[in-house]
């Protein structure tokens, strides 16, 4: 092989490389967006059929009882705190189309520590690592989320 031959192969190796590990990404990003529309629907459905529209002692029955047998048919990832967390995210964000805009731009984590906000205020702009630097930023009348980089 000649040194030519050997450099294009090795950048055509890492061509390789890159279109594999950006792939991966998009499945990884897309895998998370699904996630967190499910958690959503989950609560959504336990707020609309069972907690709202049942005395309050069943729907703390339904909540205390449904883990259990969630964790036995799809395993662990169905604890009642998991399940509290999806009630929560359907009950702050009611509308489908927000969801919808956060969970492409949004980990499930993220989401989890904006919907326990107290202030509403504070959900607008939440810092997006340890040392606050870059913020999440919402706009709830355009439906529109943007996570600015700034490193």
């Amino acid at each position: 092989m000649t040194k030519e031959e050997i450099q294009n192969g090795s950048l055509l190796v890492n061509e390789v490389k890159q279109l594999i590990a950006h792939s991966r990404e998009k499945v990884a990003s897309t895998v998370s967006a699904e996630i967190t529309q499910l958690y959503w629907l989950v609560g959504k459905h336990l707020n609309d059929e069972i907690l709202k529209n049942s005395p309050a002692e069943y729907g703390k029955q339904i909540v205390n009882a449904l883990p259990q047998q969630l964790t036995l048919e799809y395993g662990a990832g169905w604890s009642r705190k998991q399940l509290l967390h999806c009630i929560r995210c359907a009950s702050i964000f009611k509308d489908e189309q927000i969801v919808s805009a956060l969970r492409r731009q949004l980990t499930w984590t993220h989401i989890k520590t904006i919907i326990y906000l107290d202030d509403e205020l504070k959900r607008y702009q939440v810092p997006t690592n340890a040392n606050g630097k870059g913020a999440i930023s919402i706009s709830w009348d355009k439906l529109k989320v943007t996570v600015p980089v700034a490193v």
